[in-house]
């Protein structure tokens, strides 16, 4: 079940319906256990310190910062950028999808 979730391909049309209809919204075109699930363990996931970081995300972007940020990491030849993709591939997630998709071909 675990594996289903993450590396089945419903995520990815959930999130596209959520675009669509909105979150709550949607939630009629899913399965009860589904809906169930969300609704029970949503709170436990959306905190308030989420929110507030969400929203510092979206000030960077409004105000132009990140937009200046990636310039100049442009201009300086990726450096973070290029750390952030090495660093991202020694994640221990790796591994696990590796086993995943290995088990999804068997």
């Amino acid at each position: 079940m675990r594996n289903e979730l993450y590396m089945g391909k419903n995520p990815a049309a959930v999130f596209e319906s959520f675009s669509d209809v909105g979150l709550f919204k949607c939630m009629k075109m899913w399965s009860t256990t589904v809906q169930y699930g969300t609704l029970t363990r949503m709170p436990r996931i959306i905190k308030y310190e989420i929110r507030e970081i969400m929203k510092d995300h979206i000030r960077e972007i409004q105000s132009g910062e990140f937009a200046r940020e990636w310039d100049e990491e442009e201009t300086r030849g990726y450096p973070v950028f290029r750390k952030l993709q090495e660093e991202s591939l020694k994640h221990p997630i790796n591994e696990v999808e590796e086993r995943l998709i290995k088990l999804k071909r068997e």
